[in-house]
């Protein structure tokens, strides 16, 4: 059996949204991903050209879990190529069970990726443009830094595990969308989101008005204690948003001036 060329596919995959349309969503975006295999796995024309109308439809997920779908379909057509099953109805099977992982991998992904890891990302370069004053280049240079060193380790992993983590599952894939390492995922995502979003706030409340000095520095170390102290001891919201915009103002109401 030819050898796969994970490494073609890995790129390609970041263009799968490049042909985005209505009709397939994220189909042809897929379908130019798997290329590099269909010429591997499929050197006759008919094969091919089959391959090629089985992904050329309908597919939609969060575009980087998407790769938990490649590596999926690579597998099932590899075995498909190697005459494991019958062509036409293997085929089909192949297509229904990408289809059916458009749901899952769209929920967890923006779960993960849209509603914890972006805001949490923009929360740390806002965290450092505010500590370095707020505004200028540097300020505006450390935030935008910082936001891309948040997100892109992970963004980059999801790409290349999931790609490699398909292939490995097959069709056995609910597994890791169930229970595996996704899911661990969105919780420590979640817990990292509560303690970023506390020091954001001391952070804005305490540096637009004064610098890091004094009763500034205090406030900036109490609203982190509490922060630290609300993921650690499960405290009520509310307890820990009093807490925390009541240290956050502490140099206004020290000094109002």
């Amino acid at each position: 059996m030819p050898r796969l060329p994970f490494i073609s596919i890995f790129w390609r995959s970041f263009f799968i949204q490049a042909f985005w349309n209505y009709p397939r969503m994220l189909g042809s975006g897929f379908l130019f991903a798997l290329l590099p295999a269909a010429r591997t796995l499929f050197p006759e024309r008919e094969r091919r050209i089959e391959f090629l109308r089985r992904h050329a439809g309908y597919f939609n997920s969060q575009p980087y879990c998407a790769s938990l779908a490649l590596g999926m379909v690579l597998r099932q057509e590899q075995d498909l190529a190697g005459g494991s099953a019958a062509e036409d109805e293997a085929g089909q099977g192949v297509v229904q069970v990408k289809e059916n992982l458009c749901g899952p991998l769209g929920l967890i992904g923006d779960q993960i990726y849209w509603q914890l890891l972006k805001p949490e990302a923009a929360a740390a370069g806002m965290i450092g443009a505010l500590l370095l004053g707020g505004a200028g280049p540097a300020a505006a240079l450390a935030g935008a830094v910082l936001l891309l060193l948040a997100f892109n380790p992970l963004h980059l992993w999801m790409r290349w595990w999931g790609l490699q983590t398909g292939y490995r599952a097959g069709t056995d894939l609910s597994g890791y969308l169930a229970g595996g390492v996704l899911p661990a995922l969105r919780r420590k995502l979640t817990t990292a989101g509560i303690a970023l979003a506390l020091p954001l706030a001391v952070v804005g409340f305490t540096f637009a008005r004064r610098e890091w000095e004094g009763a500034a520095a205090a406030a900036f170390l109490l609203g982190f204690a509490l922060a630290v102290a609300a993921v650690r001891r499960r405290w009520p919201w509310y307890v820990t948003l009093t807490g925390t915009v009541l240290a956050g103002l502490l140099p206004v109401l020290m000094d109002p001036a």
